[in-house]
């Protein structure tokens, strides 16, 4: 039915993000109720004669379904937010918040599912494996944990959140990090922007002291790390870190945004690594 597959793409797609649904339909087939945009009309001839007994039938499920979405993601949003508020290692609120943000936007751009897409960046870094020990599982179960809790039983949206906190993690210059699916490919991706540029030097810098690693010492030579367990055991200085990873992640993009977004901040890094020698040589 025409109806519902329109409806469908409304929900998946602009979901409880406002600022872009004129731009998926037509703005006099639209309407803005409850904070929520509902279709009201469609153009299929078939059904424009009766479209008001359409919306009747149908505008109740399409509303409860996207304020459900929103309640929830809310819910999370103020769960995350105080369990990571004031967070010093740069794995705080704010990380979380820039990646819902980019990610946010990566997917308006390849059209994929908003909805798991903000559950998968807010949920994303709910329990580290840096701070678990080096156990991954634990964010995974945690996630899981959280979503049953406040009340989401859409199994299928459970399955690919948890999907999305289990393979985020870079696990070596030498371990292959696929995602199985598009909206992992996004969250991913806007985690690693976070991660480079200006904002990720200043976060390598962050969790360096955290760790009280140095800052350089050129006497610790760089490690090509094959595998996860040799990259978790890793305790070089933060300039090794560049090489390490984050030099890395430009080439390891997975979506067209992704990778143009990547290309600045890596020059940005690449500049700032040259001032750097410059200033530890004592040139400058």
């Amino acid at each position: 039915m025409l109806f519902l597959r329109c409806a469908r793409h409304l929900f998946l797609h602009s979901c409880i993000f406002e600022e872009k649904i004129f731009e998926i339909l037509p703005r006099n087939t639209v309407a803005k109720t409850g904070g929520c945009f509902i279709l009201i009309a469609v153009w299929d001839k078939e059904f424009c004669c009766n479209w008001k007994s359409i919306f009747l039938r149908e505008v109740f499920y399409v509303y409860k379904m996207l304020e459900e979405q929103k309640n929830l993601v809310d819910r999370v949003r103020e769960e995350v937010k105080q369990r990571f508020s004031g967070e010093g290692s740069g794995h705080d609120w704010w990380h979380i918040h820039r990646v819902c943000q980019t990610a946010r936007a990566i997917g308006q751009e390849e059209k994929a599912d908003l909805f798991v897409i903000e559950l998968g960046a807010l949920l994303h870094d709910i329990a580290d494996h840096k701070f678990h020990g080096g156990d991954d599982t634990v964010g995974p179960r945690a996630a899981e944990k959280l979503l049953r809790e406040l009340g989401l039983n859409n199994e299928d949206v459970i399955r690919k959140v948890v999907a999305i906190v289990k393979e985020i993690s870079f696990k070596g210059a030498g371990v292959p990090t696929p995602m199985s699916s598009l909206e992992g490919e996004i969250v991913q991706d806007a985690d690693r922007l976070d991660a480079i540029g200006a904002i990720g030097i200043a976060r390598a810098f962050a969790y360096g002291g955290f760790r009280e690693r140095e800052i350089h010492n050129p006497e610790v030579e760089l490690e090509v790390h094959s595998s996860f367990e040799s990259y978790k055991k890793g305790k070089a200085p933060t300039i090794n870190h560049f090489y390490e990873k984050l030099l890395l992640l430009k080439d390891r993009m997975n979506t067209g945004e992704g990778k143009r977004l990547a290309e600045e901040r890596h020059v940005y890094m690449e500049m700032y690594l040259d001032q750097f020698y410059k200033e530890w040589e004592g040139a400058k």
